[in-house]
């Protein structure tokens, strides 16, 4: 018996026990060159036809039936299993940043490749729901009639009562100040510097809820300011009641007030200030026009 003069293992062959240990042999003894390393079907020619010729056999014998192709032989169960394996690798290569996506911070706004994608996939989308070939599983629903609605409100509700989903959502959207939150915003640092601090864009959370302004000197005050449009069927005093239970009085500012009599909005928040009682900010319709 001999000893393989590349991996050691005992043969009856004079050299080497296989075909592969004489080449790995040979290629670390530089005795064999391989004449297509670092070459590629762009620099070379000869490469590229053969790379060509492969192809065509390779097509050849799918077509053929006589190379089968390895994802054919698995059970649809087996292809969802390993999909979403699959798809758990790329997650965490993602997250851990082994791979990058493509598209990574880029919207239709700011990238024209996302734009025709996104025209492109909205425009079949359309016709497939024209067509009847796409139909919307939650259409003609209501949480009255169909109980995984009803669950999945119940469910957004809870998340919206706690802090962390809340100050992820309003941060997400880039919340920042209107004009009437400016406008007031510049009043409280002109009269009341340091005193007042803008949380309307998610910064301070309480119960689930998201004032405009908090008092940065150790009272609990708080200071929320109504749009005419957006709470024009709001009731104050449920806000004010709502933060009382925390603990915190509430003064509530209205921006029509606010626009057209500042010297009021000042005396306002004066004396809430000095006296931490909550104002009654509740204005007449007359007032509110």
């Amino acid at each position: 018996m001999n000893k393989c003069l590349n991996c050691g293992k005992e043969t009856k062959n004079p050299k080497f026990c296989s075909c592969k240990c004489n080449l790995d042999y040979c290629r670390k003894r530089g005795l064999v060159k391989i004449w297509n390393k670092g070459l590629t079907k762009q620099s070379d020619v000869r490469v590229m036809r053969m790379e060509v010729k492969i192809d065509k056999i390779l097509k050849e014998k799918y077509a053929n039936g006589e190379i089968v192709p390895w994802q054919n032989k698995l059970t649809e169960e087996e292809k969802k299993i390993r999909n979403k394996k699959l798809g758990e690798i790329r997650k965490e290569g993602i997250r851990k940043g082994r791979i990058r996506v493509w598209n990574d911070g880029l919207t239709k706004e700011n990238d024209e490749k996302i734009k025709k994608c996104a025209e492109k996939r909205s425009k079949i989308l359309k016709e497939k729901f024209e067509k009847g070939e796409l139909k919307s599983h939650i259409k003609g629903l209501t949480k009255e009639t169909n109980l995984s609605i009803l669950k999945q409100s119940d469910k957004m509700k809870e998340k919206w009562k706690t802090e962390t989903y809340v100050r992820r959502q309003m941060q997400s959207k880039k919340v920042k100040p209107n004009k009437a939150e400016a406008k007031l915003d510049k009043l409280l640092q002109k009269y009341f510097p340091n005193e007042w601090k803008y949380v309307g864009d998610g910064q301070f959370i309480l119960g689930g809820k998201c004032p405009d302004f908090v008092s940065m000197n150790g009272r609990k005050q708080l200071i929320e300011l109504f749009g005419n449009y957006w709470h024009k069927d709001d009731n104050p005093q449920d806000r004010i009641n709502y933060f009382k239970q925390y603990g915190f009085n509430t003064l509530i500012i209205w921006e029509n007030e606010l626009l057209k009599q500042p010297e009021l909005v000042f005396w306002k928040i004066l004396k809430f200030y000095e006296d931490e009682s909550t104002l009654s900010s509740e204005l007449s319709e007359e007032e509110r026009r």
